[in-house]
């Protein structure tokens, strides 16, 4: 799977993490695999999506309206459970970027889902 190695003739196992060297700089987050294949890239740090959201600047409510400008259905729900304002942004039922902040700021995003510990 070429998207999940550093050489094309060694995978990288499962949970091994990346040289830093390979991410640009400023950038922070995280990668989940699920049995070798990529399910969830998280953001925590030097993010921006094609409509301006920026991980760390943009509200939640303002993520709602470029995602919704842009075509896309979005909502934000508080959760009372992690004091926090979860973002959906969904198109065709499918989720495809969510966001989550302590406050009014965007603090996480995440493709396609936000990470939660169980």
């Amino acid at each position: 799977d070429a998207c999940c190695s550093t050489s094309p003739q060694r995978p990288d196992p499962p949970g091994a993490a990346r040289p830093a060297s390979v991410a640009p700089r400023g950038l922070r987050g995280s990668a989940e695999f699920d049995r070798g294949r990529l399910r969830v890239l998280s953001f925590t740090a030097g993010a921006r999506t094609a409509t301006g959201v920026t991980v760390g600047r943009t509200t939640s409510m303002r993520m709602v309206a470029r995602y919704r400008a842009a075509g896309f259905r979005a909502r934000a729900s508080f959760d009372s459970t992690f004091q926090g304002t979860f973002t959906f942004v969904t198109r065709n039922g499918r989720q495809l970027l969510g966001g989550f902040g302590a406050g009014a700021i965007v603090s996480l995003l995440a493709i396609a889902l936000v990470p939660l510990c169980e």
